[in-house]
């Protein structure tokens, strides 16, 4: 079983220009290695990867996003989600998984998140397949968060396991910690509507509401993380962010890096997540005015050139 390297993401930090100016008169961009001791991974499973562990991945990300528009340093190095009982190299026994997440849940967290930042984060999320927890994340990840008793002890059964294989077979041991989101988020239920079974937008509020906290609490207590003192969406606020996704080949060979400190100056993070190894999602944040034209006009047809 090999271990999969929790690499940290590239970081370009933004240089003082007064203007946007051409390319060839812009600082050459600076490209820093990010603090191993300050950033971490966290994976959100839950039973089959559809409706809480994928709330808490959006809520997540959109947490990530609002530190970076705050000028602070991205404090997660990769970002994702898993279900229990889906098939995967470890659960070969599961169910397979569903073609797409739970949209209602995903459309009532994302009502009213009408900014850039957080329809990227719907989009991506709206087209991700589920998937099952593999022997990899327990080594790629620093956190795997669970949101009931249920799945805590699931997720320290299969641990064990990983630990007996990775003894036979002379891989490393996994690092992962396994923890509760607080003192756990419960599934949305259907209100008391005789004869309705189908999960409305308002009934998935008490479970968004509560991942949001419990992830908060989580922040503040592994980081003595902070809330920006303006909204995501603040015409104020001092960055905005952007996302695409990007073939891993070209972050291995520097391309994304190139291309985008060419097109605007900019900090650049990147998930590396392992889920999709071909693939990983890149965060550009700069100055709104540096920002929303290079994005549109030229970072949007870059990432769709494959």
């Amino acid at each position: 079983m090999a271990r999969i390297a929790a690499k940290e993401p590239h970081e370009v930090f933004p240089t003082q220009t007064a203007a946007r100016s051409p390319p060839s008169q812009r600082p050459p961009t600076q490209v820093l290695q990010s603090e191993a001791d300050s950033r971490f991974s966290l994976l959100f499973v839950d039973g089959y990867n559809r409706t809480r562990s994928v709330l808490a991945q959006a809520s997540a990300e959109i947490l990530r996003l609002w530190t970076l528009n705050d000028g602070r340093q991205c404090p997660f190095s990769r970002l994702d989600s898993a279900g229990l009982y889906l098939e995967s190299s470890l659960v070969t026994t599961g169910e397979q998984p569903d073609e797409e997440p739970d949209k209602d849940g995903l459309n009532a967290l994302f009502r009213g998140r009408t900014s850039a930042e957080e329809q990227d984060v719907r989009r991506r999320l709206l087209t991700r397949q589920p998937r099952g927890i593999t022997a990899k994340d327990f080594a790629a990840y620093d956190y795997i968060l669970a949101f009931d008793k249920r799945g805590f002890n699931r997720l320290s059964d299969l641990r064990q396991l990983v630990i007996v294989e990775a003894g036979m077979n002379n891989d490393p041991m996994p690092t992962a910690k396994i923890m509760l989101l607080g003192a756990g988020v419960s599934s949305p239920r259907p209100s008391s509507i005789r004869g309705r079974s189908r999960l409305a937008e308002a009934d998935y509020a008490g479970t968004i509401e509560g991942i949001r906290n419990e992830l908060e609490r989580f922040m503040v207590r592994k980081v003595g993380w902070t809330r920006p003192g303006v909204a995501l969406d603040a015409v104020g606020a001092p960055f905005k962010s952007r996302q695409f996704v990007a073939l891993a080949r070209r972050l291995q060979s520097n391309t994304v890096i190139k291309h985008v400190s060419e097109v605007c100056a900019c900090r650049l993070s990147i998930d590396r997540n392992t889920a999709g190894e071909t693939e990983c999602v890149v965060i550009v944040t700069a100055k709104a005015a540096d920002l929303e034209d290079a994005f549109e006009t030229s970072l949007i047809r870059f990432a769709e050139s494959g």
